[in-house]
């Protein structure tokens, strides 16, 4: 079997990923925490600290996109690998919104 038969979009991913991330028992109020940290410090990121958010989104892209682009699409339906994949990023996503927290009531 060839690699291009292989990849196929899966847009209900998305709906699949939303509902692990937040309503799920292992990671939800990790994710609720990322998203409200995000929110409150959004003004301070567009000024000239963005650089911070760039690690968060590339390791959650890393993570999440063989899920959407594959035949692992399967394995996000059964939610086998998926808690596995995030808990691999958890760390470099719990240190930058550590960074961006503490920056942020810094620069008030």
């Amino acid at each position: 079997m060839r690699i291009i038969e292989q990849i196929d979009f899966h847009p209900e991913a998305f709906k699949i990923l939303l509902e692990i991330l937040v309503t799920e028992g292992s990671f939800n109020v990790l994710w609720t925490g990322v998203v409200i940290i995000l929110l409150v410090s959004i003004f301070y990121l567009l000024k000239d600290k963005w650089v911070f958010i760039v690690p968060i989104i590339t390791a959650l892209a890393i993570a999440i996109s063989p899920f959407i682009f594959s035949f692992a699409y399967e394995y996000l339906t059964s939610r086998t690998t998926i808690n596995r994949s995030l808990l691999q990023i958890a760390p470099l996503i719990v240190f930058a919104c550590c960074i961006l927290f503490e920056r942020f009531y810094k620069s008030k």
